[in-house]
């Protein structure tokens, strides 16, 4: 089913925004297109073209036969037309053949008659392997012809000149001395004459001569016609990818599917921990933390899990920037990595859930920026099933005290599309931000992940939309409703 059409993108707009997306299917179109008619032309067997022309002209008979000179002259047209059908006669492709010992199916195959615009000649053109026959073929093809026309003028003559013979025959001998009788005699010599003089009414104007370059293939042009083919292939492909493309790729449309609004847009690189802010996209964090620091409501929001569907799309990136930002303006931050598949050798989350060591005791990483200060709660080593470990009542009682400790607890966890251990905190944070690669995710993946959220009783508070084209900006899209949170 085709998608609907998006209504803040123009046609052109559309158009350049499908080539800068797909320029690889245009690219690759544009490269495989030329290589493929190059191969196929350089593997064609070479064929050689030479053309011969054939002159017809008027043979007045009729004045002969008919003792007039006012009969009317043929059409030009039709008279054309029917000495082109009569040079394309099987006749002559038999005659050809025999001559040259060939069959004649490959002669008609082999040759090719046309007009010369509304002159009275005729081109025989001969397409062979080898530039010296193929000037023989023409050549043998109108001699053909013009043996097989001679030949039928001078059966016609004849004819007339039987005919006038017979009726000569039948008179008496006082009709034969009359004036009739002695202009039939004149008319039967005169028609023997010109048979025996026949030439038939066309001649050889230009001979063939052999070709010094092949006819085809034609490497340099099928490579050519591939490079405008290729471009419009990829142009099209290009444009059909994208049409069939639903996948939301503005902050708008992603907004859109989550039902929640879009807090911030951010050209991340990678996915590894950082407490600098990126210069490029410093602002959009500073407003993302105020935009949830000044948000809403009956609490304050004091914890917040952080997520993606997939690794890459810079869910524990935006965890590091948006902390940075908090610390920048005089917050306490905690970094809360559960991501326990990234089991660290020294004591964190694990420790204190398994063994019931404080928050104090296991919190390994200190680092003041600007202001403020980002403390870090590693994994720490492997201790059972993730899932298992954080649904127990320690991590809950974790997460609180840091609430009590910290200005804002930030709790990473591994991508919702591959693991669910994020399901076991999502009752335990104030809020969920998740994290969203323009383009990466479809409509329904990303509204079945908000009836996931709203099932668990979880508050999606927000989005954060990350990629390599996505400018740097921040968004308070009011059209689009957070989760209500769990009661």
């Amino acid at each position: 089913m085709e998608p609907p059409p998006r209504s803040e993108e123009s046609y052109g707009s559309f158009v350049l925004a499908a080539l800068r997306r797909r320029w690889p299917i245009v690219l690759a179109c544009l490269i495989v297109a030329p290589a493929v008619a190059l191969l196929i032309s350089s593997q064609q067997p070479k064929e050689y073209e030479a053309k011969a022309e054939l002159l017809f002209r008027e043979t007045h008979y009729e004045q002969v036969l008919f003792g007039s000179s006012s009969i009317p002259a043929p059409d030009p047209t039709r008279q054309a037309a029917t000495n082109l059908k009569l040079v394309d006669l099987e006749a002559v492709a038999r005659g050809t053949g025999r001559q040259l010992g060939i069959p004649s199916s490959e002669v008609r195959n082999s040759v090719s008659v046309a007009p010369q615009g509304e002159a009275d000649l005729i081109s025989v053109t001969a397409n062979w392997q080898e530039p010296k026959f193929a000037a023989r073929l023409a050549n043998t093809y109108v001699h053909q012809y013009i043996l097989l026309s001679r030949r039928a003028e001078q059966v016609r003559l004849l004819s007339a000149q039987r005919t006038v013979e017979q009726q000569v025959a039948a008179m008496s001998a006082a009709e034969a001395a009359s004036a009739e009788g002695q202009v039939l005699q004149a008319r039967a010599n005169q028609l023997r004459v010109l048979a025996a003089l026949q030439t038939g009414n066309a001649e050889l104007a230009t001979p063939a001569v052999p070709p010094s370059e092949a006819s085809s293939p034609k490497p340099k042009r099928d490579a050519a016609l591939g490079v405008v083919f290729g471009l419009l292939l990829g142009f099209g492909l290009a444009l059909l990818v994208e049409r069939l493309d639903q996948r939301p790729r503005s902050p708008e449309e992603i907004g859109r599917a989550l039902r929640a609004p879009v807090l911030a847009a951010v050209p991340l690189r990678g996915e590894g921990p950082s407490d600098e802010l990126e210069p490029r996209s410093a602002d959009a964090f500073r407003s993302l933390y105020a935009n949830l620091r000044f948000s809403r409501r009956e609490r304050p929001l004091r914890s917040l899990l952080v997520a993606s569907l997939d690794r890459g799309e810079g869910g524990e990136a935006v965890a590091w920037q948006l902390a940075a930002a908090a610390a920048e303006s005089g917050a306490r931050v905690l970094v809360i990595e559960a991501d326990l598949t990234r089991a660290t050798p020294g004591p964190g989350l694990t420790t204190a859930v398994a063994n019931g060591a404080s928050l104090q005791e296991v919190v390994s990483q200190r680092k003041s920026v600007g202001i403020g200060v980002i403390d870090v709660l590693e994994p720490g080593p492997e201790a059972g099933p993730p899932m298992s470990l954080l649904a127990r009542p320690q991590a809950a009682s974790l997460l609180a005290a840091g609430r009590q400790s910290y200005d804002l607890v930030l709790v990473t966890v591994p991508p919702l599309g591959s693991a669910a251990d994020a399901i076991a905190l999502s009752r335990d944070v104030d809020g969920h931000l998740l994290v969203v690669r323009a383009g990466g995710h479809g409509q329904a993946e990303l509204r079945r992940l908000r009836a996931q959220l709203g099932h668990l009783g979880a508050e999606l508070v927000g989005a954060v939309v990350t990629g390599s084209r996505v400018a740097s900006a921040s968004f308070a899209d009011a059209g689009a409703e957070p989760l209500p949170a769990s009661s």
